[in-house]
């Protein structure tokens, strides 16, 4: 018998020939249309708001009251200097009025100890002129009209009794003679106080040549001035109360970081960071509501931009674990005006900029593309954890995760350090 003739070979070749199973391609499943893309989901999560006389509206201003009542903790990342973010702040504090216990801001403790006296005075301006005019550069922001608003406001609709403005940053610049008057206000043993002394003495020669110049680089916290330190550290170590030591320790810890800042070490924005986390532990109330208002890249969730985990994973793993997550709302400008430094007793400068052309931020463009017809734009990243988005980029990655809410301003105006327009300020005493 051929193979031709054979019944099963004829059967399987009949088959073939009409396209049967042998060697018939299978029908192709119809294409998966590709995943949105970071603008379109953007867009699929935007909101209005409008703030006008300190009133939050639009129906992005529901969604945001929404999330503040559920969280505990709102910590705000912002683009500093400005005039919209503090008055942001202030909106968020009357949303968490009843329950408030505290304001925390990227400042030292011991500066922030001593203007948060003053927020509640009638005469608050002339005392924070005065304040400016004595430590000049002596606190982060509080010493600007807009920010030092922020937290008087912040302060005056507190319900709580026990209500605090609690820095936990590094002391600033110019803020090593407020640290020194206030160790020499302590009990100190002739040897300790003369050792004090001295170091005062440095330090005041070294604002007079930064006042003279413009130059920071000789006010003591910025100098070369870790053994002038270390040698009235020591004198206290034998003759001072334990305040004086606290006090101390916290002005040789902020010269150490600076130090390292300016020789670009690897890890001195991570020292900082752990001194952040430190004094936040120690400070923090157990209860109630508190605002955080630092610089964006400290209030990431997990990572931040700089590879590191910084203030704002610490608060929110610690809400976590209350129970009561952490709200996190990064709150930048589109464009605008940043206020910058000009010199040390001099005005701040004026720096136009625009997101889209800075490198740390040009990232946002599909944000910037997505935002609104008018007014500011709040898009909830929420929902984008959990949705595929088309090839979205490392940065977007971290913010999404980072980040729950993202409020773009199309114009930031930069805010002016308090100063001779309180006609009645005199350095104190």
């Amino acid at each position: 018998m051929s193979l031709q003739s054979n019944p099963i070979i004829k059967a399987i070749s009949l088959l073939a020939a009409a396209g049967g199973l042998i060697g018939a391609a299978p029908a192709a499943a119809p294409a998966k249309p590709p995943p949105p893309s970071i603008g379109e989901r953007l867009a699929a999560n935007r909101h209005t708001l409008q703030l006008s006389d300190g009133k939050l509206s639009g129906d992005g201003a529901a969604l945001l009251a929404v999330a503040v009542r559920q969280a505990r903790i709102v910590a705000l990342g912002e683009d500093h200097l400005t005039r919209e973010v503090p008055a942001f702040a202030s909106a968020l504090c009357d949303l968490m009025a009843p329950e408030l216990a505290a304001t925390v801001v990227e400042a030292g403790p011991v500066a922030t100890a001593a203007v948060a006296g003053t927020l509640r005075a009638p005469d608050r301006l002339a005392r924070m002129a005065a304040f400016n005019a004595r430590y000049h550069n002596g606190i982060a922001f509080l010493d600007t009209r807009a920010d030092n608003d922020f937290a008087a406001h912040c302060a005056a609709v507190a319900r709580s009794p026990n209500y605090r403005t609690i820095g936990i940053d590094q002391e600033f610049v110019g803020s090593a003679g407020l640290l020194i008057d206030r160790i020499l206000d302590t009990p100190l043993s002739p040897v300790a106080r003369r050792a004090v002394i001295a170091l005062r003495d440095d330090e005041r020669r070294g604002a007079d040549q930064a006042k003279a110049s413009g130059d920071p680089s000789t006010l003591l916290l910025l100098a070369d001035s870790a053994s002038r330190i270390a040698a009235a550290r020591a004198a206290i170590e034998r003759g001072g109360n334990a305040e004086a030591k606290r006090l101390i320790g916290g002005l040789a810890e902020s010269q150490m970081i600076y130090a390292k800042n300016s020789s670009g070490a690897k890890d001195s924005n991570l020292v900082r960071a752990l001194l952040m986390k430190r004094q936040y532990a120690a400070a923090a109330p157990a209860r109630g509501k508190i605002l955080m208002k630092f610089g964006d890249w400290h209030l990431y969730k997990g990572v931040n931009p700089l590879g590191e985990r910084d203030i704002g994973n610490t608060v929110a793993e610690l809400s976590d674990v209350a129970g009561a997550p952490s709200l996190h709302i990064l709150m930048l400008g589109v464009s605008g005006v940043h206020a910058s430094f000009g010199g040390y007793y001099r005005p701040l400068g004026r720096e136009p900029f625009k997101m889209t052309d800075d490198k740390d931020y040009h990232w946002l463009a599909d944000a910037v593309q997505a935002q609104g017809p008018s007014g500011w734009t709040l898009f909830d990243l929420r929902p984008l954890r959990h949705v595929a988005i088309a090839n979205p980029s490392p940065d977007w990655k971290r913010a999404i995760d980072g980040y729950d809410l993202l409020l773009l301003v199309p114009e930031f105006t930069p805010s002016d350090t308090i100063g001779a327009e309180a006609a009645d300020a005199k350095p104190t005493p």
